[in-house]
């Protein structure tokens, strides 16, 4: 039985993509002053279309940082249920937040739904 999970939200911290680059021009956290630590009520935290490379239907927020820039950036990406991301690499490390439903996760050159892990929230 699937959970009833209509979106898997993931927080991406990223050192490098060029994904994102198109949607960088505005993070929530623009005008945030050096050394204020930045606080992301889901009031201000406005949500866009998600990164061109991954399929319609994903939705991002730039929270710090920009993504078209080298150097570290906060990124949320909200998945629906079912979404399927293709395999890809990354030129830098990232770390990745499951904030509500699960997370398959799987490493290989080809797409393999039954070789994926879970990652519940909190992983």
């Amino acid at each position: 039985m699937r959970p009833p999970t209509r979106y898997v939200t993931i927080l991406a911290f990223v050192c490098l993509t060029t994904s994102a680059a198109a949607q960088s021009s505005d993070s929530a956290a623009s005008g945030q002053a050096a050394g204020v630590p930045a606080l992301f009520p889901p009031a201000a935290v406005h949500w866009k279309q998600g990164p061109a490379a991954l399929k319609p239907g994903a939705e991002m927020v730039v929270l710090e940082g920009d993504p078209a820039r080298a150097g570290v950036f906060t990124m949320r990406l909200r998945l629906p249920d079912g979404f399927e991301v293709a395999p890809h690499w990354h030129t830098q490390v990232e770390h990745v937040t499951v904030i509500s439903g699960v997370l398959h996760f799987g490493m290989g050159q080809r797409f393999d739904r039954t070789a994926t892990r879970p990652m519940p929230a909190g992983s």
